[in-house]
């Protein structure tokens, strides 16, 4: 499995059988680039963001913008809400990948409980971010959402400094790390 960061919230992720987009967005609104891509689905984490624009990715056979259980090429994607933002946890290639959308509270008790043990997590960074990532316990953290700034705060809260940025992820069920990793895709 490849994983891409087009920014923001926006991941790529592209499997044996089917890609996804998770939360395309317009240069109109961001002022950011987003370079055209295709998927065979499309997933919005909310629904009346500004930002997301859905005529940067061609070729999507489905559009998943809510809750609910979805099939697309293979890959099981659950969306579950919590408060106005779908979060989506996505079984793909043997991985489970959750994507927290833009989400940077604490999540409660009860809220953790919705999801399974989750792979790799998608998360956007804020001051409750780490307590997210202990509470999940994901074996790679997949940081969204930051600054220059706030990314080196994260970094040094987790003890994970001197992370060096990447262009993509290619990871395998049986080469997921047995401590926490962090990823930073650019």
């Amino acid at each position: 499995m490849d994983i891409y960061f087009l920014g923001f919230t926006a991941v790529r992720i592209r499997g044996k059988r089917a890609s996804l987009v998770i939360d395309p967005f317009s240069k109109e609104t961001t002022g950011a680039k987003f370079e055209r891509t295709e998927a065979d689905a499309i997933l919005v984490s909310t629904k009346n963001s500004s930002r997301t624009s859905l005529v940067q990715v061609s070729n999507a056979r489905v559009v998943i913008d809510g809750p609910g259980e979805y099939e697309v090429g293979g890959v099981t994607i659950l969306g579950i809400p919590i408060g106005n933002v779908t979060t989506y946890v996505i079984k793909i290639d043997g991985i489970t990948g959750l994507h927290l959308g833009d989400i940077t509270r604490v999540l409660s008790d009860s809220e953790i409980e919705k999801y399974p043990s989750t792979d790799i997590l998608f998360v956007s960074v804020g001051k409750e971010t780490p307590d997210v990532i202990a509470k999940l316990e994901p074996k790679i953290v997949i940081p969204m959402e930051f600054t220059s700034e706030t990314l080196a705060l994260f970094l040094k809260e987790l003890g994970k400094e001197g992370v060096r940025r990447q262009s993509k992820l290619t990871i395998t069920k049986e080469k997921l790390p047995s401590e926490l990793e962090v990823v930073v895709l650019e």
